[in-house]
């Protein structure tokens, strides 16, 4: 099976319309139902996360940027 990925340097989104997440080196799979984002690499660029039982606190230079819940055990972001 082969499928078409799109390779980006910069891949930006916008997180409760006033924070951007910047993607760096990003490759994007657009027939993916859902595409994943390493923590461990965003963590490299700065980002916090603080795990409370079912929810996620995104944080960036000591400010936080965006809250997540689980569902169907997986963190999904809200973007706009």
């Amino acid at each position: 099976m082969c499928l078409y990925v799109e390779a980006m340097w910069t891949y930006r989104r916008v997180l409760n319309n006033v924070y951007f997440l910047d993607l760096e080196n990003t490759f994007y799979v657009p027939l993916f139902f859902r595409n994943f984002i390493s923590i461990s690499r965003l963590m490299y660029f700065g980002y916090y996360f603080n795990f409370i039982d079912t929810e996620l606190i995104i944080s960036h230079n000591k400010v936080s940027i965006d809250f997540e819940c689980l569902l169907n055990r997986l963190f999904k972001l809200k973007l706009d």
